[in-house]
């Protein structure tokens, strides 16, 4: 992602992905942290929460977005247009 890092953001991510996020490098600012045998936390500072809120989603369910508060906006709002786009009752 290019661009001012403007926003710290720090994630909780759970197996089966954590592994993979712990070994993949997809920020050069970011910072994994074992917290138990299937969670990681994933600290990083980037340019754009949309772009991330993105790969949240592409994630589901094994991201919790704990900071920003902006981020876990966006990927509610992201998640709550899916439902809507999705829904079975339509």
């Amino acid at each position: 992602m290019p661009g001012e890092l403007n926003f710290s953001i720090k994630l909780k991510i759970i197996e089966p992905i954590a592994t993979i996020v712990a070994e993949t490098i997809w920020n050069p600012t970011q910072k994994t942290k074992r917290l138990d045998e299937n969670t990681i936390e994933l600290t990083a500072n980037i340019p754009d929460l949309k772009e991330v809120a993105r790969w949240v989603l592409s994630s589901a369910p094994y991201i919790t977005v704990e900071e920003p508060y902006e981020l876990r906006k966006i990927v509610n709002e992201l998640a709550q247009q899916m439902v809507e786009l999705n829904n079975l009752l339509k």
